[in-house]
Parts: structure tokens; C-alpha cells; sequence
């Protein structure tokens, strides 16, 4: 799959989500990053929300009593899907609202992940950099 920045994207009409899906996960295994998260703003509700996602099954933390925890598919998309930004809260609210790219590292990824359940998950996925991407138009 070449990523090129001009590249536009044909989703199937049948299955968007599942396609999207794979164009994520594809996209994730090619940078190498252990999480992918779209997105989308709703006119309705002025908030960011989840479109969808990856992370990658094999990644693994360490918890506070030193016990190795498996991060799966079901917990991560169960943390994202159930959160919400407003313009301006969080990395990704913060990108959005200012429309420009917002890259941050450790410790500043947990502190500004916008809500204390993105916070844990990613402090317990040892999430060291955060990348939000502004792509106004998606198709």
C-alpha cells in the first residue's frame, strides 16, 4: 500500500467500516506504531467522535503490582468508542480546534489525552509519543 499525501481513498459502499478498519490497521503496521485512531466531527453534538481504530493485540504493559496486562482489541475500542471532544479538550480536540497537527511526548501524552480513561489507557500502553493529524476531507 503506497501512503502518499495526495492519495484519495474509494470506501466500498458495502462494508465502509470494515474497510476503513483495514485501511487503519494497514496503515498502523506500515508506520509501526502500536495505535491508530480516526476521528470525525458531528455537527450535531460539536464534538469529536470515534470512527474507528486499531491497536495492536501483541503490545503489553506493566501494571503497578509489576503484572504483565494484554491490552486487547475489545479494551481499547471499548475506551475510545465511548469517548467524546469537545473543540479544544484533549490532543485531539486541541488539533481540531486549532486546525494544525499536535505531536506530543511523555509525560505530556497522558495529561492531555482529555478524560481519565484514555489517560489510564494510555499510561498502562506505555504510549510514549501521540501524533493528532488534521485531514479536513476523508474520500
Amino acid at each position: 500500500m503506497n501512503y502518499s499525501q495526495d492519495a484519495s481513498v474509494s470506501v466500498s459502499a458495502h462494508e465502509p467500516a470494515q474497510y476503513l478498519q483495514k485501511q487503519l490497521e494497514s496503515l498502523l503496521q506500515h508506520l509501526g506504531w502500536s495505535y491508530i485512531a480516526l476521528w470525525t466531527f458531528n455537527p450535531q453534538t460539536r464534538n469529536l467522535g470515534w470512527k474507528g481504530g486499531h491497536f495492536r493485540v501483541n503490545s503489553t504493559a506493566v501494571n503497578s503490582h509489576g503484572d504483565t496486562e494484554v491490552w486487547s482489541k475489545e479494551l481499547f475500542n471499548s475506551t475510545y468508542n465511548s469517548s467524546t471532544f469537545p473543540r479544544g479538550r484533549g490532543s485531539v480536540g486541541r488539533a481540531f480546534d486549532e486546525r494544525r497537527n499536535v505531536w506530543l511526548t511523555r509525560p505530556s501524552v497522558v495529561q492531555s489525552a482529555g478524560s481519565k480513561e484514555l489517560s489510564q489507557f494510555l499510561s498502562h500502553a506505555r504510549i510514549e509519543r501521540n501524533t493528532c493529524m488534521i485531514i479536513l476531507r476523508l474520500y
